[in-house]
């Protein structure tokens, strides 16, 4: 390995090895026998442990770039690196093993490197693989990505037109792994190639609309409300609903659900619940109704007061509510 001239992000993570800057490099030897100002091996009289390739050593002003270690010798080397003058040097100089100012220069690559993209895209990362198309609400990618998605990240692509989703599950079966998203009525996951695929686990990558519609099945009625506005969005593994149906629906039966945009998780002893808002015959209620959601839910039940009353089976009904349960 040569000294490196250029960052490696974002095509590849720095490490040791490319920042030449292993921490146990930082020992000292001594030089066996006199060595000139261009030969490429250097001995040194005792064999050479804790130190890893590849790496510099000192010897007096001279720094010299080294790429292996056999025995007692560092082979490969690079006479004068880092702007140093390669000279000649006598027996039983003193050798130090040593964190050369390249390694601060490549630091400094990276770091502007890592900044320049991260701003440039906006709080976008590259994908850098293929998302091939399983079903209108999950893809798979080769190889276990399950350190690489979680649920509540956000994805950007393209199938002619930018589209964006949130990721509500992450699998690994050999060999590949299985994404799913949550489905929306904004943008359509199509049986098509997916482009320039980017995720997020920012809060707020530039583009990301956060809030999409979707189209619930309503249970209760003969009729469901009509002039409904339906959204979700997901932070971490919360989902937040907005429901607000403008036009009322005609009962059929004592219940009231609304379908969930997503399952939510499955807890034991566990359920989520709040107070929303009612309209029966054109009227509004004078007290709260109640919305509950249970786990492993895929509906929100809502009930004519708090205390969990159930529906005339006729009539017509319509509701208001925000809730949020956890996925």
């Amino acid at each position: 390995m040569s000294e490196p001239s250029s960052a490696n992000f974002p095509d590849s993570i720095a490490n040791d090895t490319s920042l030449l800057a292993d921490p146990a490099n930082l020992q000292q030897f001594v030089l066996d026998g006199d060595h000139n100002d261009s030969i490429t091996t250097i001995s040194v009289t005792s064999v050479i442990a804790g130190v890893t390739a590849p790496g510099y050593i000192r010897i007096g002003t001279e720094l010299i770039h080294f790429t292996g270690i056999s025995s007692a010798d560092f082979t490969g080397c690079t006479r004068g690196a880092d702007g140093t003058v390669a000279a000649a040097h006598s027996s039983a100089a003193a050798v130090y093993s040593s964190i050369a100012a390249n390694y601060w220069k490549q630091m400094k690559k990276e770091v502007i490197a890592t900044q320049t993209f991260i701003l440039g895209n906006a709080g976008w990362l590259p994908a850098n693989e293929t998302w091939t198309y399983a079903s209108a609400t999950t893809f798979t990618i080769t190889g276990d990505k399950t350190d690489k998605y979680s649920v509540g990240m956000k994805l950007k692509l393209t199938q002619t037109t930018v589209k964006y989703f949130y990721v509500v599950g992450v699998s690994y079966s050999d060999p590949n792994t299985t994404v799913t998203i949550a489905q929306n009525t904004d943008y359509t996951f199509a049986n098509a190639a997916a482009t320039d695929p980017y995720y997020s686990g920012e809060q707020n990558p530039v583009g990301f609309p956060h809030w999409f519609n979707y189209a619930p099945t309503y249970g209760g009625f003969s009729t469901p409300p009509s002039s409904t506005i339906s959204r979700f969005r997901i932070e971490g593994r919360t989902v937040f609903v907005h429901e607000s149906e403008n036009g009322v629906g005609t009962s059929n039966a004592t219940t009231f659900t609304i379908s969930l945009p997503v399952q939510a998780k499955t807890q034991a002893n566990s359920y989520w619940m709040g107070a929303c808002g009612f309209v029966t015959g054109g009227t509004p209620l004078t007290g709260a109704c109640r919305w509950s959601v249970s786990t492993g839910g895929t509906t929100v039940s809502i009930y004519a007061n708090m205390a969990s009353a159930a529906f005339s089976g006729s009539g017509d009904k319509r509701a208001y509510l925000e809730y949020y349960y956890e996925i």
